[in-house]
């Protein structure tokens, strides 16, 4: 569909690029869902929860990677503030986001391989902005605890 589009706009004289080329992101390494990584929520329980979510933000969190900083340390955990986040299929469970080509924290949340997508209410707009920007520390300040399944801050 998006090939048909390029196409189509081309054909017409149209950019398809705001002049320059864009490199893409590096492909996550993509691997199966065994039976023992399912997470415990039952079908129904996933249904309801995701079917009262008609719009909203959410953060998208992923743990700590071992021996990425720059001292040989872990870095921390990995963060962003996500408005395009949607149910995509009840069997399997499958969500789907989307992530801007320029995010340099959505590199360290596939690197990971998990993560976790964390709803906000309507009275956590100061969080949502502390997600948002680039290049801060977006957990200080923040208290979490592990995701039960990933380790993912939740």
């Amino acid at each position: 569909m998006a090939a048909t589009a390029v196409r189509y706009l081309r054909s017409v004289g149209a950019s398809t690029s705001a002049g320059q080329p864009v490199d893409p992101l590096p492909r996550p390494e993509l691997r199966a869902v065994r039976e023992d990584e399912r997470s415990p929520v039952e079908a129904a329980e996933f249904r309801r929860v995701l079917g009262n979510f008609a719009s909203g933000v959410t953060i998208v969190t992923a743990p700590a990677e071992p021996d990425r900083a720059d001292d040989g340390g872990p870095l921390g955990p990995a963060g962003f503030a996500c408005q395009s986040f949607s149910s995509l299929s009840l069997d399997p469970p499958l969500v789907a986001f989307m992530v801007a080509r320029t995010s340099t924290t959505w590199p360290r949340i596939a690197r990971t391989g998990v993560f976790c997508v964390n709803v906000l209410g309507a009275g956590q707009g100061d969080l949502c902005r502390g997600f948002a920007v680039s290049g801060a520390d977006k957990f200080a300040g923040v208290s979490y605890e592990p995701s039960p399944v990933t380790g993912s801050p939740l």
